[in-house]
């Protein structure tokens, strides 16, 4: 829950995308995409699609700039 709450501080706008990249780095990515399984089981089993979802958006928010940096 650690990390649901680094993507509730991000969608709140208490911590922007680059402090979180600079504290976090590719530690946040590496542990989304490790985590995803069982982040979509807890889903599933607790019919909560809202569960981890600000963790999952900063992910995606993460990627997203990744791929237009690499462009």
């Amino acid at each position: 829950d650690f990390m649901e709450s680094i993507g509730y501080f991000f969608s709140q706008k208490y911590l922007d995308q680059n402090q979180i990249e600079e504290f976090f780095g590719s530690s946040l990515k590496f542990n989304f995409e490790i985590f995803k399984p069982y982040i979509e089981h807890r889903r599933t089993t607790h019919k909560d699609n809202d569960l981890h979802k600000e963790f999952e958006k900063l992910y995606y928010c993460i990627l997203k700039k990744d791929h237009l940096y690499r462009q």
